[in-house]
């Protein structure tokens, strides 16, 4: 198996860059919280000091041990522990803490929570399980309820604890966290099967949506109030958020145009519906531009034209790499436009969007911590992607049959898989199997997943380019972005093609500057918990599985005719 290691530069730009925010990336985190060469690193280069890390460190090993015990009990509602890149909000003026910083594998958590005045232990070791759900789930108020049946398992003087740390607490969302201390008077008489089931059957009792929480009608007035109050403190420090960044500039985005007068770069700029407003080939012409910027922020201004920069340097700095530019084909119609850049769907230049349904804020507020490294990884990957369309990183002829026989051999593997599989294994995957059948023209199962996956090789074919272009803080953020458990999936696709979708994913890795990228992928994933030890695979079946989706991706290559990749030094 190929591995790459051509990422290995120091990643302080990526743990310790960005304005306001600590990273505690995934692979230096375990069951015993943050390993010992990091805790140095947290220590040389952040505010965070011993006190904090031991906190930290002694909640986290809590809350995993916690997370094992809830998911052995309930594991319809419980999931077990892993670990995620935490993202430490050390700044809280101009922060907006509810953001997920990285898509589907981040926890934000404040780091006045784990510092020993504003804390408890029982409210320190509930971050992780709060951080979690919402993460996963990506709403406050169904995370919050969620996790109530959380408190059925504290002994009294374990609830006492978590409500002391939340009065102490210092975090700007903390008059929520007062009324959920309150609430653990009532919350206490409640009831969840099987956490604390009733002895009796119950008369005037709901199972709350979300979570299970068993409670007498009673009370639903009383978990209103608890939404209530937690909702008005989060939409408090939203608006406290905006009104910090709400004072228009006095330019009214005229800084804006003028550097794009001044520059010219090599980009296109869309407002609503994705309508251009701004052109190099018109460069002077800025009236539908301006038109919109009226009410651009002092602060959002700023960050354009930082975002602006970020952009037509990567695109230049491509462009210029090419030896015949004019080869880059029309792009296709699936490069739709969206995201933080896309390619135009006819011009062959990238699209920055001052106003569309994710980035509607970039008229407001700076640009939030790592998006702009995101930014950067988004525009080469859009130019990575037209590149594979024009079959400059492609499967060469003299690897087509090799490539054609892996596949065969990787459907073969997959198809014995279940043929040899446990009743109980077979019984959960047969639909899917029996639907693959019926939708593939060949009548195998295994050759549709694997086409499925093929689907998305020319991903794996841009990002084997763009790691010639990209800093390795930019690198690592795009590929961690891309890397995530998908759980959330489970109704929606089968078994078999999540875990041909997971060793497709696993290839990223391999283009990081991550030393173990298994340890990686197991602890953050729950891979191992669904596959693993449901027995849907033992490791030696993945191990070959991973090996042949490896192999399948390396009989991809740059065609290095294409481009002159000595421009890019220096």
């Amino acid at each position: 198996m190929l591995v790459f290691r051509g990422m290995k530069s120091d990643l302080d730009e990526f743990c310790f860059g960005q304005h306001g925010v600590v990273l505690i990336p995934i692979e230096h985190l375990s069951k015993d919280g943050i390993g010992s060469d990091f805790q140095s690193e947290l220590l040389e280069k952040t505010v965070l000091d011993r006190e904090w890390i031991e906190c930290f460190n002694r909640a986290f090993s809590l809350y995993w041990e916690r997370a094992l015990d809830l998911h052995a009990r309930a594991p319809q509602f419980w999931l077990p522990p892993r670990v995620q890149h935490v993202c430490v909000h050390t700044a809280t003026e101009g922060m907006n803490p509810f953001t997920q910083l990285f898509n589907r594998s981040s926890w934000s958590i404040d780091a006045c929570d784990f510092h020993l005045e504003s804390t408890s232990t029982e409210y320190a070791v509930y971050q992780f399980f709060h951080a979690e759900r919402v993460g996963m789930l990506r709403q406050l108020l169904p995370a919050l309820v969620s996790n109530l049946s959380y408190f059925l398992t504290l002994s009294a003087d374990q609830l006492q604890d978590f409500r002391e740390g939340c009065h102490r607490s210092k975090r700007v969302d903390a008059p929520g966290f007062h009324a959920l201390a309150e609430a653990t008077d009532w919350i206490s008489k409640a009831y969840h099967q099987p956490l604390k089931e009733p002895s009796l059957q119950l008369p005037g009792y709901m199972v709350v949506p979300y979570g299970g929480l068993i409670m007498p009608r009673a009370l639903e007035n009383r978990l209103g109030a608890l939404q209530d109050s937690w909702a008005r403190a989060a939409q408090g420090v939203l608006d406290n958020y905006f009104q910090f960044y709400a004072k228009p500039s006095p330019a009214k985005g005229r800084k804006i145009c003028d550097w794009l007068i001044a520059n010219r770069p090599a980009l296109l700029i869309a407002g609503k519906e994705h309508r251009i407003l701004w052109d190099p080939e018109q460069s002077e012409s800025i009236a539908d531009l301006l038109a919109q910027l009226q009410n651009v922020t002092e602060q959002a201004e700023e960050r354009i034209i930082k975002d602006l920069e970020v952009v037509d340097y990567h695109s230049r700095r491509f462009l210029q790499s090419l030896r015949e530019p004019n080869g880059l084909v029309i792009p296709p119609h699936f490069m739709t436009p969206g995201g933080l850049s896309y390619i135009h769907p006819t011009r062959k230049l990238v699209v920055y969007s001052i106003h569309d349904e994710r980035n509607h804020l970039r008229l407001v507020e700076p640009s939030p911590p790592f998006e702009r490294l995101m930014l950067g990884a988004r525009t080469m990957h859009e130019w990575g992607h037209l590149s594979a369309e024009s079959l400059w990183v492609r499967v060469p002829a003299e690897a087509q049959a090799r490539h054609e026989a892996l596949r065969a051999e990787l459907a073969e593997l997959i198809e014995a898989l279940h043929a040899g599989a446990p009743p109980h294994v077979r019984a959960a995957t047969s639909l899917e199997i029996e639907n693959l059948k019926a939708t593939s023209k060949s009548g195998s199962p295994g050759r549709l997943l694997v086409k499925m996956m093929i689907v998305r090789s020319e991903d794996f074919q841009a990002n084997l380019l763009i790691r010639r272009y990209l800093r390795s803080a930019e690198m690592e953020t795009y590929i961690r972005n891309n890397v995530h458990s998908l759980v959330t999936e489970r109704e929606t696709t089968g078994i078999y093609a999540r875990m041909l979708r997971y060793a497709y994913q696993y290839q990223y890795l391999r283009l990081s500057c991550i030393n173990d990228p298994m340890s990686f992928f197991l602890k953050s994933s729950w891979f191992a918990e669904e596959y693993l030890r449901s027995g849907i695979l033992s490791e030696e079946q993945f191990q070959q599985i991973l090996i042949l989706v490896s192999e399948i991706c390396d009989c991809n290559v740059i065609d290095e005719s294409k481009f002159d990749f000595s421009t890019l030094s220096g």
